[in-house]
C-alpha cells in the first residue's frame, strides 16, 4: 500500500498491485513534502499511518509507515540479541557451567535472529525465503543436537564434530547473506568484512 499527500492535510492511498497504479503519482518535488505533525501523532497508534513521506523513489512514490518504523526497531533489537547471546554461547563454554546454559543461550541466540529474519526488510521475495531457510536448517541441526545429547553442551559438540557443525551451519550462511544483503543495500564497510 502506498500513501501519498495530494494537498495539505489529505492523505491518499494506492494499493501496489499493477491494476490500481493506473492513477498518476505526484512527481512535483513541491507535492512531496513530509506528512503533517496530526499525521505523525496519529502514526503512533496507527501501525498503517504514514510517519514520513511521501519521498519519490525508482518505482513510485513511496512513504514510510508507522508498522515499518516498528518493524525495523525490532530487527534491530533481535539483531543485537542474537548477537549478543551467541558471544555469550561461544565464551560459556570456557567457564566452568552446566551444559544448560550454553544450550540456552545458543537457542535463544537462534530465535532471536529468526525474529530478525522475519522483521527485516528485503523486497527481493525469493532471497528473503532463502534466508529463512537456511536458518530453519540451521536451527533444526541445533535441535538435533540438543535432543541427541540431553544435558551435554551442544556448542562442545559442534567444536569437533564436522556434521554438528554442518547442521548447525545453515544459519551461520543465513547470517552470512543477511551482512551481505546490510553491505550491498547501505555500503557499510563493517557488513563487507563480516561477510568475509
Amino acid at each position: 500500500m502506498l500513501a501519498f499527500l495530494t494537498s495539505p492535510g489529505h492523505l491518499r492511498t494506492i494499493s501496489s498491485s499493477r491494476s490500481s497504479f493506473s492513477t498518476r503519482l505526484p512527481t512535483s518535488s513541491k507535492n512531496l513534502r513530509p506528512a503533517p505533525a496530526q499525521l505523525r501523532a496519529k502514526a503512533a497508534t496507527d501501525s498503517n499511518a504514514v510517519v514520513e513521506g511521501p519521498f519519490e523513489g525508482r518505482f513510485g512514490s513511496w512513504s514510510v509507515l508507522q508498522k515499518d518504523v516498528s518493524e525495523v526497531k525490532t530487527y534491530r533489537y533481535s539483531l543485537i540479541l542474537s548477537a549478543s547471546l551467541a558471544l555469550a554461547t561461544v565464551l560459556l563454554p570456557r567457564t566452568p557451567l552446566p551444559p544448560l546454559l550454553p544450550n540456552l543461550t545458543a537457542a535463544g541466540s537462534a530465535a532471536a535472529f529468526a525474529v530478525s529474519l522475519a522483521t527485516i526488510h528485503i523486497y527481493m521475495k525469493p532471497l528473503h525465503a532463502f534466508l529463512k531457510v537456511l536458518h530453519a536448517a540451521g536451527s533444526a541441526g541445533l535441535l538435533a543436537l540438543l535432543v541427541a545429547a540431553p544435558g551435554h553442551d551442544a556448542v562442545g559438540c559442534v567444536e569437533g564434530n564436522r556434521v554438528a557443525m554442518l547442521a548447525v551451519g545453515w544459519s551461520l550462511a543465513a547470517a552470512t547473506g543477511l551482512f551481505f544483503k546490510e553491505g550491498v543495500c547501505f555500503g557499510r564497510a563493517e557488513a563487507g568484512v563480516l561477510t568475509l
